[in-house]
């Protein structure tokens, strides 16, 4: 994984703190494709600090027996701002020697279809953020149904009672907020059940406001 933008993870020279020394990172691989005792995929973003890193970046890559490319194509320094820069996903489709998988701001049905309808070299899609905003988009991309409300209390009454058998209650609050920020794109006026979120420090002041939201319009 050579796309993770987080700084206390690219601080340590991993996920896209990888991209910073091309030659730290060539080495890396080779010691992998080494020793891989099975196919490996690779994710990654275009660059460290610029997108014209990214044709050097790709053909580093390149050089190794890749199963699937997965791309954000952002810089690590761009975190999730901005538009992803598409031109550099086409660059891969048109160079790479391997499958190529698209990722970054799929949030819908039709933007799912139309990255498919542009690019249509595309191996798959990864989506991450919509999915947890609407965890039914895979079913809608396939034919099924549109999220409900009822799928989303679900998705996170779930996603609650998970967490909650596997970390300590203040920790749970922590990643709940994470999570309910992008659920919280499906409702309307959310302002106050959201700022409510925020300021959560217990269990039970974080399911009152999750409610709150959850009975939002919809």
């Amino acid at each position: 994984n050579l796309g993770c933008p987080s700084g206390t993870v690219t601080a340590k020279g991993k996920g896209s703190g990888m991209l910073r020394d091309p030659g730290v990172l060539a080495a890396f691989l080779d010691e992998i494709f080494a020793a891989a005792p099975c196919a490996i995929s690779v994710k990654t973003r275009i660059g460290y600090d610029s997108v014209e890193e990214w044709p050097a970046l790709l053909e580093l890559l390149s050089r190794y027996p890749i199963s699937e490319l997965t791309v954000h194509p952002r810089t690590r320094r761009e975190l999730y701002g901005g538009s992803p820069h598409r031109e550099a996903f086409a660059l891969a489709l048109k160079s790479a020697p391997f499958p190529c998988v698209y990722n970054g701001d799929l949030r819908t049905k039709a933007g799912c279809a139309a990255l498919t309808r542009d690019y249509p070299g595309t191996a798959a899609l990864m989506i991450g953020r919509g999915l947890v905003s609407n965890p039914a988009l895979g079913r809608e991309v396939m034919g099924g149904a549109p999220l409900s409300r009822e799928d989303l209390v679900s998705f996170h009454d779930k996603l609650l009672a998970a967490y909650l058998d596997a970390w300590p209650k203040n920790a749970v609050i922590g990643h709940m907020h994470e999570i309910m920020k992008h659920v919280a794109l499906q409702f309307a006026d959310t302002q106050k059940p959201v700022k409510a979120l925020r300021k959560a420090t217990t269990l039970e002041a974080y399911e009152d406001a999750a409610r709150r939201l959850l009975d939002c319009p919809f």
